[in-house]
């Protein structure tokens, strides 16, 4: 986002970029989301905002670093570029599509409402199938209390070793 800096006591000479871009940020807080049932909600995060040069000035630059993991049908780069103001810019820096993993019987599947290195693997085996399980919660993930537990590692490990043993039979 690019504003025009002032000192901030005069700020109606500068056109402040860091409100623009909170205004920018509220508007895409507002569009509606997609939800799939295979794929979870669509969601989008805002990881990292800065903007500014000094408590004292009006800002000339603000800049906010989002994570959007978009649904299949997804409207939201085009919404987020309509919301767009004059003096904003969008930079993709990396676009993957949803990915879809099979149902297989006598296996529990959920939403995935996140993304991973597993599709990179699909090129590996024949067939093309892959499934995403592991031990512990997602919601633990990249959090100050991550962790996994002991019980939670075994029952991961059984699970990995049941779904290695299906597959092998195939």
């Amino acid at each position: 986002m690019h504003g025009k800096a002032a000192h901030s006591g005069s700020p109606e000479l500068g056109r402040d970029a860091n409100w623009m871009l909170i205004d920018w940020l509220q508007r895409m807080r507002e569009l509606p989301k997609l939800d799939d049932p295979d794929l979870g909600p669509e969601i989008w995060n805002l990881g990292r905002i800065e903007g500014g040069q000094a408590v004292n000035s009006i800002a000339d630059h603000a800049e906010a670093h989002v994570l959007a993991r978009t649904l299949p049908r997804s409207l939201f780069e085009l919404q987020v570029g309509d919301l767009q103001p004059e003096d904003g810019a969008i930079e993709t820096l990396l676009s993957e599509p949803a990915d879809r993993y099979p149902q297989i019987q006598g296996f529990d599947h959920a939403p995935m409402p996140f993304g991973s290195d597993a599709p990179r693997l699909r090129n590996l085996i024949p067939d093309r199938t892959v499934v995403l399980a592991g031990p512990g919660s997602i919601t633990l993930a990249h959090a100050e209390n991550e962790h996994i537990t002991l019980a939670a590692l075994a029952q991961g490990v059984a699970l990995n070793k049941r779904l290695a043993i299906h597959f092998l039979k195939d």
